[in-house]
């Protein structure tokens, strides 16, 4: 084996071990898992989506997404999410949907409470 194939390999490694466990997963960045945090657990989430291109025209958007849940006991959840965008547009007329050019930076748009309950 190489020494270059050794060091691939060994990196990989590294990586797959030092992966931490998190007591949630949002699955495809949209479904949320059944489990929950321990009672007194905090967890912090901040997710980008980052949007771009378009056939005719310039388009691009940034979502962004922080939430922080709350372990109220061993079965329940409660969390507050903070939704923000950035669009910025030039070129593009789409029957309303984007009608002329835009361009702003990161400011708020959505607000999301939620609870989960684990019956199990």
């Amino acid at each position: 084996m190489r020494i270059t194939a050794k060091i691939l390999l060994a990196t990989v490694a590294v990586l797959f071990v030092s992966l931490d466990a998190q007591a949630d997963e949002n699955l495809f960045g949209y479904v949320r898992g059944v489990e929950v945090i321990p009672k007194g657990g905090w967890e912090l989430y901040n997710t980008t989506t980052i949007r771009d291109d378009k056939d005719l025209g310039s388009y691009t958007a940034f979502d962004n997404v922080t939430e922080l849940e709350y372990g109220v006991s061993d079965r329940f959840n409660v969390s507050a999410a903070l939704q923000t965008l950035a669009l910025d547009t030039s070129g593009l007329v789409i029957n309303g949907y984007l009608p002329g050019d835009m361009d702003f930076g990161l400011k708020p748009s959505g607000l999301e409470l939620t609870a989960k309950y684990n019956r199990r």
